[in-house]
């Protein structure tokens, strides 16, 4: 695989892993807000979810950023 080649398709995962997780985060945002009890038992979930999602994505785009150094 050319350089150039990989470049785009480093540059296409990034833009893909940001989507995802924008996604993933506005989904589990509608579930939670749908249980019942208010703000007093939706905000441990909110938070959770936010932080594991958002700790995936982050893991995959450093991941990604590692392979663009190596090339």
């Amino acid at each position: 695989m050319t350089n150039e080649k990989t470049k785009q398709i480093i540059k296409l995962l990034k833009i893909v892993t940001f989507a995802v997780a924008i996604i993933a985060w506005m989904k589990m945002l509608y579930e939670v807000l749908q249980f019942p009890g208010g703000f007093g038992a939706q905000a441990p979930y909110c938070i959770a979810g936010t932080m594991l999602i958002f700790g995936i994505a982050t893991g995959v785009y450093k991941g990604i950023e590692a392979w663009e150094r190596r090339t």
